[in-house]
């Protein structure tokens, strides 16, 4: 048999950096056929090498694990154990989460990463773009880079070493650094526009750049731009501004560019103004300017092409030696040494008005005034004219004409007239003369004789004059005149009962005088005409009227008989009563007027004889009615009067009915009786006319009344739970009703009522008869009565037979009577079954005026334009198709008394 081999011995271990691997070694064993060499990390990790020889290159080991290595030798039936056990670093792993920040203001970055185990220290190194190196050692897993260039992206890795091995490099970490800042900036500023755009060298990476423009005061604008320009629009005219240029990726920003500066396009002139000098025609041009610029170009220009300018420093500059009356142009702009600003809005300035030539007058010697005239000046707003003489006068006007008012009458003016542009005068210089008309004459004294109307008057006149003319006219247009040199003339042929108006004028050389002051002069009064007299036999009177005369403060009207001395009266007024005159007589009326200094002859007579009088009281009586009329007989007193006759008159109509109006007379006669016959529900009106020789009087006072009213119409009987009811329409004029029951020869009062209905329960339905009573009589009675009972009947067959549907009756509304005031009362009632609409009656109880009906079509009315204080009675019927329901029972209410 054979022994296990022996335990190998003098186990090595050389560990290879660049192949993670492991060269083990070892002294041969005795009865070994092979050796297995076992490799176990602390984490459990195994790893096994075969070799028929004493050595064995064990790969796969992991980065930075503590391997036990052991050798056994294995002989032909068994193995020997493991010799002692070596220990075996492996190389250290590649550091892994490397991770860094940059220090914008710097370029310093810092890096930190997972620290790889059984390392000592650590290497880092960061490659730009362009090729440069830059690393950094440290035994903690962290490290700082500094002196890294702008603008790189930058590859930064990291290795381990445990003194013997260092691992292979970290996954590279990519970082950029801070954007260098811009260079060659440059600016350009559009004067049209003012707008700043800034540029500057393009850069290989995309950035975004940002320029910030700083005005004086402190206001910052900005534009952002990922190209190589920007442009920063808004800018204030006028103003220095300092600009930069920074850059931007996604960490940092460059420190800006050299600071520059630059001056804005110059601002508009402000508040241009243009004032002329008056005295030389100077015009000065001033302006302000918010922000002072270099220097400013003023330019006016005027008609046919004219044009100047001047170039300042300060803010105004003047122009001399413009032509009068011309309108000119001014505008201002600011100049510096890179832009001009545009020009200010223009203005327009009127230099001093030329004066007004060619002036002329044209006087109007009637008036006091005159006509001043001239040519026309270029640019005037308003002339001014001014009169000079002992009182000076002036006008305005926006025209070449003026009139001048209220001159004095023989004055010789200076007429000067001047200019006004709103600013400044024309020269003052007299342009023309003007000699007014002479004064009026003044009348001192007039006398007028009344019998022949001629008048004489004197006057004091002026100098110069060359002789006057004196005008009377009247009020009604006559007219006469006279001329004289010597200060006196006549006035003839004045008009009697004038008022004349007399004036005088004044002939000059060139003009004629205003009227004088006017005198009056009154002339005898007038034939008194449109005689009439109005003649009252109750009082042996005559009332006499006449036209008014003119001038006439007095006069006297006279009746003159053929028997008897004349009788007057006198009076201020044009009318007067004359008493003492006998009746029938005739008299002849004539009128004088006066003015307390003449008197006129009398008027042609007026010839009128003295009527008689109508009867002062009258009588009237109605018989009871017959057939439907009554017989009215009427009476008077008796007018004491010699050979007096009557005629008595009636008028009459029936209410409800004026085609039935009627007049009716009787004929002359000296009784004082007489009688007509008048219709049922009529009203009529009697007078009565007396005569003699004289004449015939008036109608006397009218008498009014009624007759007696009709037979009630629509008169219906009905029975309705065991009641007879009888209903009837109003009868107009009507105030009661009454119901009788023929029984034998005697008539037997059933009811009497002032409503429209009555309860006839137990009366012979065939016997029943009825009148309509007032205060004037009883109408005939009626027996025209309708029983509707059967069409109570027949509206139960309703339902079943539609032949009597049109034939049933409507029922009786229930009437209300709500608030009622002095002049109104509102009624209501309820809604019956089928009715299209309803009929209110109103009817005032204790007059004799007809009925008021309203048609309502719902269930309620308002009655207004009543009199206050009256009792009124109200009821209410309705209406379906062609029938009507009988009248409600009426209520009868008082309105209230008017405060």
């Amino acid at each position: 048999m054979s022994t296990a081999p022996c335990v190998p011995t003098n186990v090595t271990a050389v560990r290879n950096c660049q192949q993670s691997s492991v060269m083990l070694s070892w002294a041969a064993s005795q009865g070994a056929r092979n050796y297995t060499a076992t490799a176990l990390s602390n984490s459990g990790h195994r790893v096994d090498c075969i070799s028929n020889n004493t050595t064995c290159n064990m790969v796969g080991l992991r980065c930075s694990q503590n391997y036990s290595v052991g050798v056994t030798a294995v002989g032909d039936s068994c193995s020997s154990l493991s010799s002692q056990a070596v220990t075996v670093l492996a190389a250290p792993c590649s550091p892994v989460r490397v991770t860094g920040s940059l220090e914008c203001l710097s370029n310093a970055v810092s890096l930190t990463w997972d620290v790889s185990p059984n390392s000592l220290s650590y290497n880092v190194l960061a490659i730009g773009r362009a090729g440069d190196r830059v690393n950094c050692n440290n035994t903690a897993p962290s490290c700082q880079l500094s002196g890294l260039l702008c603008g790189q992206n930058y590859n930064f890795t990291v290795s381990a070493s445990d003194t013997s091995c260092q691992s292979p490099n970290s996954t590279p970490f990519i970082l950029p650094t801070a954007p260098c800042t811009p260079t060659n900036v440059q600016n350009r500023l559009d004067c049209g526009t003012n707008n700043l755009t800034v540029s500057w060298d393009p850069n290989p990476d995309p950035l975004n750049y940002n320029v910030g423009v700083r005005s004086a005061d402190g206001i910052v604008q900005t534009c952002t731009s990922l190209y190589t320009s920007c442009s920063v629009t808004s800018l204030t005219c006028g103003q220095d501004y300092a600009f930069t240029v920074t850059a931007t990726n996604n960490y940092c920003r460059s420190p800006p560019s050299v600071t520059r500066t630059i001056r804005t396009v110059p601002c508009v002139p402000q508040l241009v103004q243009g004032n002329v000098d008056c005295a030389s025609n100077t015009l000065l041009v001033s302006w302000i300017s918010i922000r002072v610029a270099r220097t400013y170009a003023a330019r006016i220009l005027g008609s046919n092409g004219y044009s100047n300018s001047c170039t300042t420093a300060d803010l105004s500059c003047s122009f001399s030696q413009l032509q009068c009356s011309q309108q000119y142009n001014i505008s201002v702009l600011a100049l510096d040494s890179q832009c001009n600003s545009t020009s200010s809005p223009a203005i327009s300035v009127s230099t001093v008005p030329c004066s007004p030539a060619n002036v002329a007058t044209n006087l109007s010697c009637n008036t006091s005034t005159a006509m001043v005239s001239w040519d026309a000046s270029l640019g005037v707003r308003r002339y001014t004219v001014l009169a000079a003489a002992s009182r000076s006068f002036q006008c305005f006007t926006n025209s070449t004409t003026c009139q001048l008012n209220g001159l004095q009458c023989g004055q010789t003016y200076n007429i000067t007239v001047l200019a006004d542009d709103g600013n400044c005068n024309s020269t003052l210089r007299t342009s023309a003369t003007m000699t007014t008309a002479p004064c009026p004459p003044v009348i001192v004294n007039s006398t007028l004789n009344c019998t022949n109307n001629v008048a004489s008057l004197s006057w004091v006149m002026g100098n110069g004059v060359v002789d006057v003319v004196i005008q009377a006219s009247s009020s009604q247009g006559y007219q006469t005149w006279c001329r004289s040199r010597n200060g006196t003339c006549d006035l003839v042929d004045l008009r009697c009962g004038q008022n004349y108006t007399v004036q005088a004028t004044a002939t000059g050389v060139r003009c004629v005088s205003l009227a004088s002051p006017a005198s009056y002069i009154v002339t005898a009064p007038c034939q008194p005409t449109a005689i009439s007299a109005d003649l009252s036999c109750a009082n042996s009177t005559a009332y006499v009227t006449w036209a008014p005369v003119a001038a006439a403060v007095q006069y006297q009207a006279c009746a003159q008989s053929t028997d008897n001395n004349p009788l007057c009266c006198q009076t201020t007024n044009t009318f007067c009563t004359v008493v003492g005159l006998q009746c029938g007589s005739t008299y002849n009326f004539s009128v004088q007027a006066s003015n307390q200094v003449c008197r006129s002859s009398f008027s042609q007579p007026y010839s009128k004889g003295a009527v008689p009088c109508p009867p002062s009281e009258l009588w009237t009586r109605l018989y009871p009615m017959q057939n439907g009329m009554q017989v009215l007989r009427v009476s008077w007193s008796v007018i004491v009067c010699c050979e007096v006759e009557y005629l008595a008159e009636t008028s009459s109509s029936q209410q409800g009915n004026e085609d039935t109006s009627s007049v009716m007379r009787s004929y002359w006669t000296n009784g004082r009786v007489f009688e007509f016959p008048l219709s049922c529900n009529s009203r009529y009106t009697v007078t009565v006319q007396s005569r003699n020789l004289a004449g015939t009087s008036t109608p006397s006072t009218a008498v009014n009344g009624t007759t007696a009213p009709c037979p009630p119409l629509g008169i219906t009987y009905s029975i309705k739970n065991g009641s007879a009811m009888l209903s009837w329409k109003a009868s107009v004029l009507a105030t009661e009703y009454a119901v009788y029951e023929l029984k034998g020869a005697a008539l037997l009062l059933v009811c009497n009522t002032v409503q429209l209905q009555c309860n006839v329960t137990g009366a012979n339905r065939s016997a029943i008869e009825m009148t309509a009573i007032n205060a004037a009589g009883q109408s005939n009675p009626s027996t025209n009565i309708q029983d509707i009972t059967q069409y109570r009947i027949r509206r139960g067959l309703k339902g079943t037979n539609s032949f009597y549907e049109d034939e049933t009756d409507v029922s009786i509304p229930v009437l209300k009577i709500g608030n009622v005031t002095s002049n109104s009362l509102y009624a209501e009632w309820n809604s019956v079954e089928g009715a299209t609409s309803y009929s209110l009656v109103v009817r005032q109880q204790s007059s004799k005026q007809h009925s008021v009906e309203l048609s309502v079509y719902g269930f309620n009315s308002t009655v207004t334009d009543l009199k206050p204080a009256t009792r009124y009675c109200i009821s209410v019927y309705a209406k379906k198709s062609i029938s009507t329901s009988p009248y409600s029972t009426p209520i009868c209410v008082k309105t209230g008394v008017q405060i």
